[in-house]
């Protein structure tokens, strides 16, 4: 959505790349907004207090580094309704 790159082949050209989107706005796409496609919005989407406290934590700030560097970022825990789900062995 971002770089309208394939990330597993090194493609010199981008698909369509009028038609990439800022990473804020992927973002906005994979949180509230699929909540509010799945009217699960007052549940989930956001992080804030009385919500379900679904969220990942990543070892990368995705802001923080190139575009084309985002498919290598790892999530290192999950958590789902507050608890942690998921946790990678350090």
């Amino acid at each position: 959505m971002v770089t309208r790159r394939n990330p597993d082949q090194n493609e010199l050209e981008a698909l369509w790349s009028n038609q990439a989107i800022s990473l804020a706005s992927a973002l906005n796409i994979y949180t509230i907004r699929g909540a509010e496609a799945l009217r699960l919005e007052s549940i989930t989407g956001t992080i804030e207090v009385g919500k379900s406290a679904d969220f990942i934590v990543l070892d990368q700030n995705l802001f923080e580094i190139e575009p084309t560097e985002i498919n290598q970022t790892k999530v290192e825990m999950t958590f789902f309704n507050g608890k942690l789900v998921h946790s990678i062995d350090h």
